[in-house]
């Protein structure tokens, strides 16, 4: 299983599911991998990028 977190000023910040407070969880890496371009790809050169991590 894998979330999609991002480091913002020393904190780790996780994606969560949109209609909840709850963490968003992905049972495989490529679809949060798709995720995680797809959000990456609309930052500011120097904004804190979104990666996957296994949990």
């Amino acid at each position: 299983m894998f979330t999609i977190v991002r480091v913002r000023n020393g904190v780790t910040e996780t994606l969560k599911d949109s209609s909840s407070h709850l963490e968003k969880i992905f049972v495989d890496s490529i679809t949060a991998s798709h995720l995680a371009f797809a959000l990456n790809r609309h930052l500011l050169p120097n904004a804190a990028r979104w990666e996957i991590r296994s949990i």
